[in-house]
């Protein structure tokens, strides 16, 4: 008891001098394809992070990055909230989508001092998570670091009077996946080479 008051205590001063940056103890790093009749039309990785601790509910991190035919580069992100039972633990089954949507989210290499951000950003059609376009090259370059399994760094903002939540992991994608992933790229390349001009 005593190490969770003192632990307590220490994040509220992180908190009162800056922003905390929580290590994932758990995530799920996943491939995200979509397809047609004429093959690949996006390839993308999907990271579900969070920073769990022993309280009645969790907040899980859902950050999403895909590459598409037109050559775009989409940043979807939102977060869940996950009930804890101090018999049961976290009760994945219940994961509820957090509302309203973040205003504001990013993603960075941690030893980078580039940030990924939305140059615009948009509801989208899932409720509780954003969407924007970022810089194709940059967004290409996130995913190739997420392939190589580099240390990232997440953040979501809710806007004022909310603390920005950043997370800090090193995504490891199973070998089978980033197969996946890689031969989607291979696809989707192909498919660009061969689409007509625009007129």
């Amino acid at each position: 008891m005593k190490k969770l008051v003192a632990l307590i205590a220490m994040q509220m001063v992180l908190t009162a001098s800056g922003q905390p940056v929580n290590n994932a103890n758990t995530f799920l790093v996943q491939p995200t394809i979509t397809r047609d009749g004429e093959g690949f039309t996006s390839c993308g990785i999907r990271i579900v992070a969070g920073a769990l601790g022993q309280a009645a509910t969790s907040e899980m991190y859902d950050f999403g990055l895909s590459v598409w035919e037109d050559g775009s580069v989409l940043f979807k992100a939102g977060s869940h909230t996950v009930p804890f039972d101090l018999k049961k633990g976290w009760d994945v089954k219940k994961l509820k989508p957090k509302r309203p949507a973040p205003n504001s989210f990013w993603m960075a290499k941690r030893d980078d001092e580039t940030t990924l951000k939305p140059l615009r950003i948009s509801p989208s059609d899932d409720p509780g998570f954003s969407i924007g376009i970022v810089d194709t090259a940059a967004g290409i370059g996130m995913l190739r670091a997420i392939l190589d399994d580099q240390a990232i760094q997440l953040s979501l903002s809710y806007g004022p009077g909310h603390l920005e939540r950043i997370v800090a992991l090193q995504p490891k994608m199973a070998d089978e996946d980033k197969l996946t992933v890689e031969a989607c790229f291979s696809g989707l390349r192909t498919r660009m080479k061969s689409a007509p001009p625009p007129r």
